[in-house]
């Protein structure tokens, strides 16, 4: 039976970074993988989402040009073209994946790893189906989530869940997202910009409720601009199939839609990782320290299910394995939501600070800003949010074009620990849509 120092299950951003951190400090490390390499980020989340966005905003952009003297007209989308260059994006950053790991000299294992025993993985559907057992002195749990889909609702022919949506090879023209978080809402942006008639079900009483509540209702309004029909405070009773379509009830309201995408959130499994897991508590973790030598890293641990916190997760176990005193600090770890404008947040909503400090915010719209209309990116804002008594940053909300981007540069001015009046002291080029910081802390 080889062994290793280390062995890593998943191979998702907190799996190989966990595996890349580990090789550079000369440990021997082994990483087990049952599906693509990757994970759900790159095969069936972030990077194809991101894929069908850039599609969607070059279609929005052609419809612009005309202002700048630029003629577009005739503009078409190819699902079958977009579905190609997909596929190419996935296998080329596969591939560019696999060559770091096989660069590092990380052994792979591929098949279901279960921690049968203290300090040995089973690896089953390796080589002629026999299991594989390799033994470790360190663990990283980095096993990944599952979609979340009600079990009366798996075995209906057009309901799918978030991942097996990318398993379609050409999407029907009426399509029911249900769910009106992060992944519902940009996929509904997405696909209604690209042509498809979308309507979203929210079982809450607005969208994105993670988010500013007039964050919400920006991007309602946007969606809503688009033709995509939202139905908050709503939830499904019954799917049943008819011969042209889905007959889906909502008690209210009955609607038809040929496909049913279902992105109602993500679980976790632990249970499927073996019989010696079986009673720990994978809530609770010190310092991603699950037990001794046994680490969980990614949407397996707690904090947010983003694959930066997962890459995050890695450096934290990567650092302390090395002998530092790495602590982990999630509060200013970036969020983006990729809808139409994007959104992006570092730090508190307001209402999450006011709950425990007194607080005061100021908002600047885009199309106060000279590049913003130059560009025409007129729609979104700025929201910073300060603690009124030390004045630093509790928290920064951006909705508009680039808002992802825009919410790496709040992350740092918060990881930074600025006052708004360090910010205000800021320079910041002219004419730049990021200007926008600086004209915002000026308003306090």
């Amino acid at each position: 039976m080889d062994r290793f120092e280390w062995v890593v299950i998943g191979s998702g951003p907190a799996g190989y970074e966990s595996a890349l951190g580990l090789s550079k400090q000369r440990r021997s490390v082994a990483l087990v993988e049952k599906d693509e390499l990757g994970g759900v980020c790159l095969n069936h989340g972030c990077i194809p989402t991101k894929v069908m966005t850039a599609a969607a905003k070059r279609l929005e952009e052609t419809k612009t040009g005309r202002r700048y003297g630029i003629s577009q007209e005739g503009a078409s989308f190819s699902p079958a073209a977009l579905t190609k260059y997909r596929n190419n994006v996935i296998t080329r950053l596969r591939k560019g994946l696999e060559q770091r790991l096989s660069t590092a000299g990380i052994a792979m294992f591929r098949g279901t790893a279960s921690l049968v025993a203290p300090g040995v993985v089973e690896i089953s559907g390796e080589a002629e189906n026999k299991p594989a057992f390799i033994a470790f002195d360190n663990l990283v749990i980095a096993a990944g989530s599952k979609p979340v889909i009600p079990s009366s609702w798996g075995g209906i022919d057009n309901v799918v869940d978030s991942e097996r949506f990318w398993e379609i090879e050409e999407l029907p023209k009426n399509i029911l997202i249900v769910g009106g978080g992060v992944i519902g809402c940009e996929y509904a942006s997405s696909l209604a910009i690209l042509g498809y008639d979308v309507t979203i079900v929210e079982s809450e009483t607005r969208i994105l409720t993670t988010e500013e509540p007039e964050v919400s209702e920006f991007i309602l309004r946007e969606l809503k601009k688009r033709h995509i029909s939202v139905l908050t405070g709503t939830t499904i009773e019954t799917i049943q199939t008819r011969k042209d379509c889905l007959e889906v009830s909502t008690g209210g309201t009955t609607l038809s839609p040929s496909l049913v995408v279902c992105c109602m959130g993500r679980t976790i499994e632990p249970e499927a990782l073996g019989p010696a897991v079986s009673g720990l508590d994978f809530t609770q973790s010190t310092n991603l320290l699950l037990r001794e030598r046994i680490w969980i890293a990614g949407d397996i641990a707690p904090g947010p299910q983003l694959a930066h916190k997962a890459a995050y997760d890695a450096q934290v176990i990567t650092d302390r394995a090395a002998g530092k005193q790495t602590q982990l600090q999630y509060g200013n770890i970036p969020l983006a939501v990729f809808t139409s404008p994007e959104v992006g947040r570092a730090g508190l909503t307001e209402k999450e600070a006011t709950r425990v400090f007194d607080v005061e915010s100021r908002r600047v719209d885009f199309a106060e800003m000279g590049k913003a209309v130059a560009d025409n990116r007129l729609r979104g804002f700025l929201k910073i949010i300060i603690y009124r008594d030390t004045r630093e940053i509790a928290g920064m909300t951006i909705v508009g074009h680039e808002a992802s981007e825009f919410s790496n540069l709040a992350s740092l001015i918060l990881t930074s620990e600025m006052t708004i009046d360090d910010l205000r002291r800021t320079v910041f080029s002219h004419p730049t849509l990021g200007e926008i910081f600086h004209e915002c802390a000026g308003r306090f």
